[in-house]
């Protein structure tokens, strides 16, 4: 179970932020689709050459769970033009399923890197409890700089934070990404830490990946200051004519 409980300010604060930002994607003459369905993602992600495919999302490796999703933005074709997935886990610690490599594959660090070794550095702070982890981000070239890449992180975070309970959202950067800083100024974490040193199978080499994260309160925070982002800013006020149908309704139990 999450350990932060929402006030209704916050958990209002979220609807807002969902309902907002599927504003800016019907803005964009786009539709969002919420999809269960990941071998349909592996396939659209291949289909698309998206390039390194995270294996935390590939049915193939994982049981997907019945609280894991994809975002699928599609155009007035049917065509999907960006997607991001949202895997959620429940852990004391989520550096120990990267240690294991439960992350990567359900059987295990051995069924992923074989006899290769790896170094798995701890974070400074201990990311546990519903963990919303983050993977498979792709946009088309032709609607990249229309703040895609802001937009599917944020609320695919919102979702999982109001659905699940997430306390933690984080997700893994190749170096070249950390570097870059968009996990930061444009995915919305609020710490980026070193964290996978060694073979990456998926990338054919050594890689030294990053782990952005990010806590329930500093994604509120996050929310909050989305009218003033430097690149991509998002009024967060409702259009009063345009209908929002909910993409993930919550399952209210007795």
């Amino acid at each position: 179970m999450a350990s932060f409980s929402l006030t209704d300010k916050e958990f209002g604060l979220l609807q807002l932020s969902i309902e907002v930002l599927q504003q800016k994607i019907a803005a964009l003459g786009l539709n969002l689709i919420v999809e269960k369905d990941f071998e349909k993602l592996i396939t659209t992600l291949r289909a698309n050459k998206a390039g390194v495919i995270n294996p935390s999302i590939d049915p193939r490796r994982h049981a997907i769970g019945p609280e894991d999703f994809w975002l699928n933005l599609v155009d007035q074709h049917g065509r999907t033009v960006a997607c991001i997935a949202a895997r959620i886990y429940e852990t004391d610690n989520f550096t120990d399923l990267v240690v294991s490599g439960q992350l990567f594959d359900r059987n295990g660090l051995q069924a992923f890197v074989g006899d290769e070794r790896i170094e798995v550095l701890e974070t400074s702070r201990r990311i546990k409890g519903k963990v919303n982890y983050a993977a498979g981000l792709w946009v088309h070239n032709s609607w990249r700089r229309k703040g895609l890449s802001l937009i599917l992180p944020y609320l695919s975070r919102s979702l999982a934070i109001r659905n699940y309970g997430a306390d933690y959202s984080c997700g893994y950067h190749l170096s070249s990404l950390a570097l870059s800083r968009l996990p930061i100024d444009i995915y919305g974490y609020a710490h980026q830490e070193l964290s996978y040193k060694g073979y990456y199978p998926p990338a054919n080499g050594y890689e030294e990946m990053h782990l952005g994260y990010v806590d329930i309160e500093e994604s509120l925070d996050r929310i909050r200051t989305l009218p003033e982002h430097e690149i991509y800013p998002i009024p967060m006020s409702r259009t009063p004519d345009l209908k929002i149908i909910d993409p993930l309704p919550m399952v209210v139990t007795a």
